[in-house]
């Protein structure tokens, strides 16, 4: 099955991470912060200290030809129902200006919106970079 949202949270969240994120292993629990509820950018910071914190966004919206086909060990790992309950994020990498942000599509993170449960996957059969320009994506 191939995900697709445009359905965006619109209240403050608290994401559990089983495994943390690639290189923040350690940090298990961050929140999930709109950072407007007209655009799909959210803020994940770190749910006890708040010390770190990245910036992620709805790879949907601006890159209508992504697509992850969600295996049967995502959505048991999720203690998902099926595939509708789940949503993407891909981490954005914000450099010396605007226009040149990049997302991971190779590594999105995924959850299931019931529990709250999240991974970060590596998406090692699918070729995506791990750094896209977003805005030449979106023909911005």
């Amino acid at each position: 099955m191939v995900m697709q949202t445009g359905q965006y949270l619109d209240s403050e969240s608290i994401l559990t991470f089983k495994e943390g994120l690639l290189g923040f292993e350690d940090i298990k629990k961050y929140r999930l912060i709109p950072i407007d509820n007209e655009i799909p950018f959210y803020f994940l910071r770190e749910a006890e200290s708040g010390g770190t914190q990245f910036i992620i966004c709805d790879p949907f919206f601006f890159i209508p030809d992504y697509s992850i086909k969600y295996e049967k060990e995502i959505i048991t790992e999720l203690d998902a129902k099926d595939e509708t309950d789940l949503r993407c994020f891909v981490i954005v990498n914000v450099s010396d200006s605007f226009e040149n942000m990049t997302v991971n599509l190779k590594s999105p993170i995924i959850f299931n919106v019931n529990n709250m449960l999240a991974r970060q996957f590596v998406l090692f059969d699918l070729d995506y970079p791990v750094r896209h320009r977003l805005l030449s994506a979106a023909g911005r």
